[in-house]
């Protein structure tokens, strides 16, 4: 069971969110009663200020339970720092309990440079990662969709039942690159949609709001490869069901990593397969987190990736036939005893960790 909660605990804050030289490979121990730290976050070599959405490096830290029914706990008050090579240092600040941001714009890896993270949490514990490096290669894959359908398992009545859900698959074209050439590559998405308070008036600033989702395409793609023109299933967006009313975007990443972090990253999935009652505890996942001047557990990886984007914008003009759109609607819902949500669009059922604004964001057009 212990073995069980720790998986939990890193797949949670991964989200889609944990991103070298002496690697060590951490053995669980499921006899530990003491707690464990679990570290989320990356850097990249896109500054906050080159992207058209508002961005920031964060870093994530939870203490993982004892075995009981207790919840992983955010670790507070921790002192947080990402340092280079040439000795130069970036404070995070913490944001909201076991969130930790780099409030720096242009703040962004480089190429002949290494990056290491130092954390000093509250009782003076200290951790921090091996020095990490930029891949050496990033090769932009191109985005591309098709009309299709897949068999859905749904409840009707009580009884399950399967139905074909027309949808999009969105797929992944890597360019044509050297043969002596490997990548790894990781792909996650952020979508963006709509969410009114119909009962609002129309010149209410919180009448419509605008919510980034991270787990409205709950997955994250990763893929090796040593050769071009590969093409690669990302997600099934189903149309029928999933759209919701006044218009969706997904922001597609991909990430270039080196070896090391896709091992970790390609362990900690073949795990997530298994997470149940009956899989064995994680074991063996690489981690370049270690214990400073003491012999406290830590598991994570801090990653130094290199990153594109893409954006693409729903237009139901594109389809060859006109999907069913019920979204999240609140008309029948406030007929009656109209809840909060009618009146105030931040009040909507969202998803945790949704990111929800009232201020239209400068690329949301035709809507």
């Amino acid at each position: 069971m212990k073995g069980a909660s720790v998986l939990i605990s890193i797949i949670f804050i991964l989200g889609l969110g944990i991103f070298i030289s002496c690697i060590e490979i951490f053995s669980f121990d499921t006899d530990s009663e003491q707690g464990i730290l679990v570290v989320d976050g990356f850097v990249s070599d896109v500054s906050s200020n080159e992207l058209d959405d508002e961005r920031y490096f964060d870093i994530r830290l939870v203490m993982t339970g004892e075995v009981k029914n207790s919840r992983d706990e955010p670790v507070i008050g921790a002192e947080v720092q990402v340092s280079n090579d040439l000795s130069e240092f970036w404070d995070y600040t913490e944001v909201e309990s076991g969130l930790y941001r780099l409030f720096f714009e242009d703040f962004k890896a480089e190429s002949d440079r290494t990056y290491q993270l130092h954390i000093q949490l509250s009782n003076g514990q200290r951790y921090e990662s091996d020095p990490g490096y930029l891949p050496d290669d990033h090769l932009e894959s191109e985005l591309l969709w098709e009309e299709t359908s897949q068999p859905e398992y749904r409840t009707v009545a009580g009884e399950t039942q399967i139905r074909e859900a027309r949808g999009l698959l969105f797929k992944a074209k890597m360019p044509t690159f050297e043969n002596n050439v490997t990548v790894y590559n990781k792909w996650d998405f952020m979508t963006t949609y709509i969410f009114t308070a119909p009962l609002a008036s129309a010149d209410d600033p919180n009448r419509v709001c605008w919510v980034n989702d991270q787990f409205f395409v709950d997955d994250v793609v990763i893929k090796k490869e040593s050769k071009g023109e590969a093409i690669h299933d990302l997600f099934f967006l189903n149309v029928d069901t999933r759209l919701v009313v006044g218009g969706l975007s997904i922001l597609i990443r991909q990430q270039s990593m080196t070896d090391k972090y896709y091992q970790f990253w390609q362990d900690l999935k073949n795990q997530e397969k298994q997470a149940d009652l009956f899989a064995p505890p994680p074991y063996n996942l690489i981690s370049n987190m270690s214990p400073v001047g003491h012999d406290g557990e830590v598991l994570g990886y801090f990653g130094v990736v290199r990153e594109s984007f893409s954006r693409w914008v729903f237009d139901e003009t594109e389809l060859t036939f006109s999907p069913l759109t019920p979204g999240i609607s609140l008309a029948p819902l406030c007929l009656f005893i109209p809840p909060p949500e009618c009146f105030n669009c931040f009040e909507g059922p969202f998803a945790p960790r949704a990111i929800v604004s009232n201020k239209r964001p400068e690329w949301w057009i035709g809507w």
